[in-house]
């Protein structure tokens, strides 16, 4: 399915983001006062796509003047950098970044936006889910303080980052489809496709690969198992 939404759907601010995002698009067209067309960095854009119950925003950029930055999330919300997403119970938010990747994330879950860089990119006709690369080089850091959340991640150009922290390691990724919940001691990592890599504090760093899951603890070894076929098949259907 595809869609087309108004521009006013969206608030001033949003508006305003996103005119300067297509300022950003364009910029590749445009050769600077050094004579370079494609080594500028510019802010990535969070896209809210789809929420279920309730989900709120705190969006430190939104509050100055007195006023709550906190907010109820809505389906076309652009969020800046530094953004706290919380997901209320029975509740669920799908966020699309302007590199491509795809995020669910679930019930109890808090997690901010800590950085997000992208180079300019060209338009393009093309749907994200028939996307097999980033659309252009990204560094992307996400803190997933609690709760879980299900990444698609297109593959990363050479020059692009993408981690995810937690409270108990980090998982850094190049393009694969996985699931990462954590609480305040434990950290647990289920990969579907790809391959991901798993540092936690004071231990090497695992590779963990498709079908397989690592489970770690405060104070306690890694714990690696085989997918079974029911997390599996969750993955798959949330990405799906």
């Amino acid at each position: 399915k595809s869609f087309t939404l108004s521009p006013t759907i969206f608030s001033a601010a949003d508006q305003k983001y996103l005119a300067d995002l297509k300022k950003a698009v364009d910029a590749p067209n445009q050769t600077n006062a050094k004579g370079s067309t494609d080594n500028e960095y510019f802010k990535g854009a969070t896209i809210v796509v789809a929420i279920k119950g309730e989900v709120s925003i705190d969006d430190p950029s939104k509050g100055s003047g007195g006023t709550d930055p906190e907010a109820k999330a809505k389906e076309g919300d652009i969020l800046s950098v530094g953004s706290q997403i919380k997901v209320g119970a029975n509740s669920e938010i799908i966020l699309l970044f302007s590199n491509g990747t795809i995020t669910t994330l679930g019930a109890n879950t808090q997690m901010t936006v800590r950085e997000f860089l992208q180079k300019g990119f060209e338009e393009s006709d093309k749907k994200v889910t028939d996307l097999q690369e980033e659309v252009s080089s990204s560094s992307l850091l996400i803190d997933l303080q609690i709760g879980d959340l299900v990444v698609d991640v297109k593959k990363l150009k050479k020059e692009s980052n993408f981690e995810i922290t937690s409270p108990v390691g980090v998982a850094g990724i190049r393009g694969t489809s996985f699931r990462l919940s954590a609480s305040a001691d434990s950290t647990k990592l289920s990969v579907l496709t790809g391959l991901v890599a798993f540092a936690s504090p004071d231990k090497p760093s695992l590779m963990i690969a498709a079908g397989r899951g690592v489970v770690t603890e405060k104070g306690k070894e890694p714990v690696i198992n085989a997918l079974g076929d029911a997390e599996s098949q969750s993955i798959a259907q949330t990405v799906a």
